[in-house]
């Protein structure tokens, strides 16, 4: 039935891409998202959120020539349509020419997804249950630790969409997508009435591969209280570890540096690093749209592009940019198939599960390999200049010495820069968690700048 009902909804869509074609478009791609959402937060066992919604945002972008305009909508009867195409029309009218416009030169036959890669579970939700699932969250929380009082908050959330796209070449392609998400804030208290707030979460495409309320209770109190007591200690340049969590961030800030629209505008710190060492021998790092239950997986790119694993550092060198077709024009390169997109915008480079593989040395080796440092836990603010890679970050954490853990410390910031600080890992850890679309493992960089706040 799901399979016909998407059949149906291609044809429907197509109805867009033929009024464009009447009305004079040279081109043009359709991207739309059926989407349905169920959310629902509790703090101290009452329901402060309850939320279900369903959208179905659909955007034209059409071309005349090396004009393009954009136009979206979330109105998918005949008529809905024929003025969501009329009105990208108009809009393209309107544009100065851009010779970099239009869609990527080749056509190839879109990939699928079975209709089994969501989670029917997703669209089945009931409220009663999702908020039994967030109560039980919080109530094990407050039970780990008589120091945790309350929390900030504690929620769960199921999602499914199916995506759609078609062009003028006549392409037509849908996937589906579904995630489950549990998360806590819990609040610990010292005796002298400071107190301190962790996070945790866990994220699945699957339900059943979501961790119970248990498992997500007992991380999140577990990094809460360490925390108490926090301090801050000298300034001073030490040896750095970033906690997985934390060292995934590093890999944003790579990200953002390789993708298109950095490249094309001149904003990139690694402008001129394509084939050149940025990191040390061995490490790799890797974009996997086609990650079995990787949270940004997709069969396909937001211009109908097929997907594959790419390479991105292959030890240490920088192999790759990530590029949508706009960018590789602009660039004169080729595309990489890295469009993302959302029906209400133009397609742009992104990344799907970007990660770096796991070393071999564990997490509690690395930290008995510091005599002195910093072992951070969490980032707060921006603080990177894109541009020249300079990095400034608050940070919380805790404090090494001779190998163990002393205190925690709170109120610091760390600074350095990017392309010192990627050619300065000296570890890279065994426990990298797919937790994300982007993950890295735990990470020691040699030296970095830490100073009171």
């Amino acid at each position: 039935m799901e399979k016909r009902m998407d059949s149906q909804d291609l044809k429907l869509l197509g109805k867009a891409i033929d009024e464009a074609k009447r009305l004079g478009a040279t081109a043009c791609d359709l991207f739309a998202v059926s989407a349905e959402t169920l959310e629902t937060q509790v703090r101290d066992g009452r329901i402060e959120k309850l939320h279900r919604a369903e959208s179905r945002p659909v955007g034209l972008r059409v071309f005349l020539g090396n004009r393009s305009g954009l136009a979206a909508s979330s109105d998918w009867s005949a008529e809905g349509l024929s003025d969501l195409a009329a009105n990208a029309v108009r809009l393209a009218r309107l544009m100065q020419e851009d010779a970099a416009a239009g869609l990527p030169k080749e056509s190839p036959s879109l990939p699928s997804l079975p209709d089994d890669a969501a989670d029917p579970k997703a669209r089945g939700f009931s409220p009663e249950e999702a908020m039994a699932l967030a109560k039980s969250l919080e109530a094990a929380a407050l039970a780990m630790d008589p120091r945790v009082k309350t929390t900030g908050g504690t929620g769960f959330a199921a999602f499914r969409q199916r995506v759609y796209y078609l062009d003028s070449r006549g392409r037509a392609g849908t996937y589906p997508q579904s995630y489950f998400s549990l998360w806590t804030s819990p609040v610990a208290f010292e005796e002298t009435g400071a107190m301190q707030t962790g996070h945790w979460h866990h994220t699945a495409t699957t339900f059943a591969k979501l961790e119970s309320p248990e498992m997500v209770a007992r991380e999140a109190v577990r990094r809460t209280v360490r925390r108490l007591g926090a301090r801050k200690i000298a300034s001073g340049r030490v040896p750095v570890i970033f906690e997985a969590e934390a060292a995934g961030s590093l890999l944003g800030h790579l990200a953002g540096a390789i993708l298109g629209p950095s490249l094309y505008m001149k904003s990139s710190f690694l402008l001129e690093s394509l084939e050149k060492r940025i990191f040390p021998a061995g490490i790799e790092i890797l974009d996997d749209p086609g990650l079995a239950g990787g949270l940004a997986s997709r069969p396909f790119d937001g211009e109908g592009m097929p997907t594959a694993k790419r390479a991105v550092v292959e030890d240490g060198v920088l192999k790759s940019f990530l590029l949508d077709s706009y960018a590789a024009r602009r660039l004169g390169s080729t595309g990489t198939a890295s469009a993302g997109r959302s029906p209400e915008g133009a397609p742009s480079a992104s990344t799907s599960n970007l990660y770096m593989k796991a070393g071999t040395r564990t997490p509690r080796e690395i930290v008995l390999s510091v005599k002195r440092g910093f072992y951070v836990t969490e980032l707060l603010g921006m603080g990177v200049n894109p541009v020249t890679g300079d990095y400034s970050k608050g940070a919380v954490g805790l404090w090494i010495e001779g190998g163990e853990f002393a205190h925690p410390v709170q109120e610091m910031t760390i600074s350095g820069n990017l392309k010192g600080m990627f050619q300065g890992i000296q570890a890279v850890g065994n426990d990298l968690a797919l937790r994300g679309s982007i993950a890295a493992p735990t990470l020691l960089v040699d030296e970095m700048t830490l100073a009171g706040t």
